[in-house]
């Protein structure tokens, strides 16, 4: 390994580029530095390499110097373009990113040379060879090579093209110092070009390293001459020359003295003089006045930004002037007042409301349009500073729990609110709510809109309410419909009973006046808990003792009495009464059957006072005339009743219910069952003589006297024209015959009166003892004894009654 001169050139050349790599780094804090000292370092290991190629001659050592000479010429292109890249002031672009793909080729070519042996990629060939002493590597490049090379020398030319339009754009001076780098830079490219061409005037030497060389002095006085670490003032003269913002550097007197590109351009444009453009104000050694807020020069508007010009012992040699371009901005503004005013007075007559509030519990109101104070009963703006949201909620822990919502949930949208008018009447919105919160996340305030929909809320009620009553009624109807006529009472008590807990009444009631008219009894009633029944107390109530009440009643008028207290004078008795039953308020609503009354239905207020509006007086009505009809239904079915099982004339049982009667008793356990035949004598001849009526009242005599003289369990029928049939349960014969015996006595007293026609009876009994004996054999039996007496009996009776009817006199009304 034989020691050449140039290897030592190339080896102190390589210590001195290490020496400035050690400087930049120094100033790494400096981006451009940074790059620079890598830079330095990758020429450092090409020169240090291409010295030791020169010296050996073993081809395997020479693969190694290729391999280290390599790691530095695979890097110088990429560091070379990010060292332009940082100094013309395109940092910007020097992301890791970029970084990553701009190294990623060299990387790749570099590992192909380290592989070569086994793919010859890089190198298809590789010999050593000596001239005159001198060590040198014959190669036959492969394709990545190649590739290599086109690819460094792209990268040196986008770094070579920033640097000349460096150039362009720099000040007379900046460009000294931009000349430096474009130096520096020709002269390892065209070195390069000339060894990879063939046109090598030194042999097997490559000019490259040397060239470097020469770069390395050239960098090192440009570095030192333009201050690069320190001040950078190309980048400072850069940065001068390319703000787009016009700017002006003003001396003590006011003259300017220096403008960038675009302040150059203003002044044409604006068609003034230098001096002219500051016009609007002047500037004073040690203090500036203000000028105005904008300047309008032509049809552009500019803010003017003065800084004071400070040199390091306080002098101050002027003033830098920046004007910002606000056109476009003052048309947003301008844009933007329109279109706030536009929407201020869509907010101010929008129907809903709209407001701003703070959070938490109490929300202090921010902002309200004129439909907001509106809506709670507000005149004026100025009455929201005494209100706090939470003061406008009808229950205060809502406002808790919707400040929370708003919190937690980022807002909500249409939820129903109960709030409070400042009169303190309820009032039911729909509240929508963002939240608004500052940069870091933290509430600021919520924006709402406010919807009353308290008609609608009502009418919703309204009809619910109306819904649940009309089940009712369905409900109290279906009951009536489906009630056997022996039920009425539990219908009727059902039917008070929901209805005084639907309407919350203390009492409600049935009154029904006598057939006479003279008295009313309250047969049905329901009182709330704790609340006097007056049931007992107005049974047989004489009706003269409330008589304004009953009057109003019988001309089918519906009585409502908010206030007992302020009845009217003519109404003292009446109001006596109700007070005394400590009755507040009352409402009563007639029943009316054939255009009479015959009673009403009652409810009555005892806790307080209370008025019963129109919709629910029509509503009740509905109800009492289901009980005046289910009233009047279980009357009629009672007519009915009576008539299918009663003598029209006697009005005692007919043969049908004795019928009926005879069926039940033969299967119950009333055993022993006596019956007794009557036969009135004689009927036929008070007919033919005197005819059918006083027949008539013959036969209701009769009637009277044996229902006169029967207990309350026996059973009188008139089963034919003069023929009758009493059922005694439970009674044996000798207890039949005491029966029979005041029959007996009761007709000689009816006999011993004065101008009668004498009742003549034939009776006959017969008992059974159990269900082994038919009732109607009994019946039968007892029959025939009836005959067997009127037989013996016949024609005395007969006679009697012929002289009573020779001496009838008939009885005058």
């Amino acid at each position: 390994m034989p020691w050449n001169y140039l290897s030592n050139l190339l080896f102190l050349s390589s210590l001195v580029t290490l020496l400035l790599a050690w400087y930049a780094w120094r100033h790494r804090h400096n981006q451009a530095g940074f790059i620079l000292s890598v830079l330095l370092g990758a020429v450092a290991i090409w020169l240090f390499g291409y010295g030791l190629e020169l010296l050996y001659d073993n081809p395997a050592y020479l693969k190694i110097t290729v391999i280290v000479q390599y790691l530095g010429v695979a890097s110088v292109p990429v560091l070379y373009l990010l060292f332009a890249a940082s100094y013309s002031g395109y940092d910007g672009w020097l992301t890791r990113r970029n970084i990553f793909l701009l190294s990623l080729l060299p990387a790749l070519f570099y590992l192909s040379l380290i592989t070569n042996n086994y793919h010859g990629l890089f190198y298809r060939a590789f010999t050593a060879g000596q001239v005159e002493g001198f060590n040198y590597i014959q190669t036959e490049p492969g394709i990545f090579w190649t590739l290599n090379l086109i690819y460094a020398y792209i990268l040196i030319l986008c770094g070579f093209s920033l640097f000349i339009r460096m150039y362009v754009s720099a000040s007379r001076a900046g460009r000294t110092y931009v000349t430096y780098f474009i130096m520096g830079s020709l002269l390892p490219f065209a070195a390069n070009f000339v060894y990879v061409s063939g046109i090598r005037p030194f042999g097997f030497l490559d000019l490259t390293p040397i060239a470097f060389m020469a770069t390395v002095i050239i960098l090192t006085i440009g570095v030192f001459a333009s201050n690069l670490f320190d001040t950078s003032p190309l980048a400072m003269e850069q940065l001068f020359q390319s703000i787009p913002d016009p700017i002006i550097v003003v001396d003590r007197q006011g003259h300017i003295i220096a403008m960038n590109p675009s302040a150059q351009t203003l002044n044409k444009t604006a068609g003034k003089e230098h001096q002219d453009l500051f016009n609007y104000g002047k500037f004073v050694p040690g203090h500036l006045t203000s000028a105005k807020e904008d300047i309008q020069l032509g049809d552009r508007v500019f803010s003017p930004v003065i800084k004071e010009l400070i040199m390091p012992g306080g002098d101050s040699p002027g003033s830098l002037w920046v004007l910002r371009d606000i056109t476009k901005r003052k048309g947003i503004e301008r844009e933007l007042m329109k279109s706030e005013e536009r929407l201020r007075s869509l907010v101010d007559n929008l129907p809903v409301g709209i407001y701003r509030v703070t959070p938490g519990t109490e929300g202090n109101i921010l902002m309200a349009n004129p439909a907001f104070l509106k809506l709670f009963g507000m005149q004026s703006p100025d009455e929201l500073k005494a209100v706090k949201m939470r003061d406008l909620y009808y229950d205060p822990s809502d406002r808790v729990k919707a400040s929370d919502r708003v919190i937690r949930e980022g807002g909500y949208f249409a939820a129903e609110l109960k709030l409070r008018k400042m009169d303190g009447s309820a009032v039911y919105c729909l509240d929508s709510a963002k939240l608004v919160c500052d940069e870091d996340g933290k509430a600021l305030y919520f924006d709402c809109i406010l919807e009353d929909i308290t008609e609608r809320k009502q009418a919703e009620e309204a009809l619910k309410y109306r819904l649940e009553f009309e089940k009712l009624v369905s409900a109290i109807s279906s009951n009536f419909v489906n009630l056997p006529p022996e039920q009425l009472n539990e219908g009727i008590t059902y039917a008070l009973r929901e209805i005084g807990r639907f309407f919350a009444i203390d009492r409600s009631y049935v009154i029904l006046f006598s057939e006479d008219g003279l008295t009313y009894d309250n047969p049905y009633e329901w009182c709330a808990p704790g609340v006097e029944s007056v049931q007992e107390k107005n049974r047989g109530f004489p009706v003269d003792r409330t008589p304004w009440w009953v009057n109003r009643l019988r001309r089918r008028e519906i009585v409502h009495i908010p206030d007992t207290n302020l009845m009217p004078p003519e109404a003292a008795a009446d109001r006596e009464d109700f007070l005394s039953e400590k009755i507040k308020s009352i409402l009563a609503i007639p029943f009316v059957w054939e255009g009479k009354v015959f009673g009403c239905f009652g409810l009555d207020s005892v806790q307080q006072n209370r008025s019963w509006p129109d919709d629910e007086i029509s509503l009740l009505s509905v109800v009492a005339e289901l009980i005046s009809e289910a009233l009047i239904r279980h009357r009629n079915e009672e007519t009915i009743r009576r008539l299918s099982f009663h003598d029209q004339l006697t009005e005692l049982y007919n043969r049908h219910y004795l019928v009926n009667e005879l069926n039940r008793l033969e299967q119950s356990r009333e055993y022993p069952i006596s019956i007794v035949s009557a036969d009135l004598d004689g009927l036929k001849l008070v007919n033919d003589s005197l005819g059918h009526t006083e027949g008539d009242r013959f036969l209701i005599d009769c009637s009277k006297a044996l229902k006169k003289s029967l207990r309350g369990s026996d059973v009188l029928a008139r089963v034919g024209g003069d023929e009758f049939a009493i059922l005694l349960p439970n009674t044996p014969g000798h207890e039949c015959e005491r029966v029979i015996d005041r029959i007996r006595k009761n007709i000689a007293a009816y006999n011993s009166g004065a101008n009668v026609l004498p009742i003549s009876i034939s009776l006959g009994y017969a008992v059974s003892t159990g269900r082994e004996q038919s009732l109607e054999d009994t019946f039968r039996r007892a029959d025939a004894r009836m005959y067997e007496a009127k037989v013996q009996q016949g024609a005395e009776a007969r006679r009697s009654i012929t002289e009573a009817i020779k001496n009838w006199k008939p009885k005058t009304v």
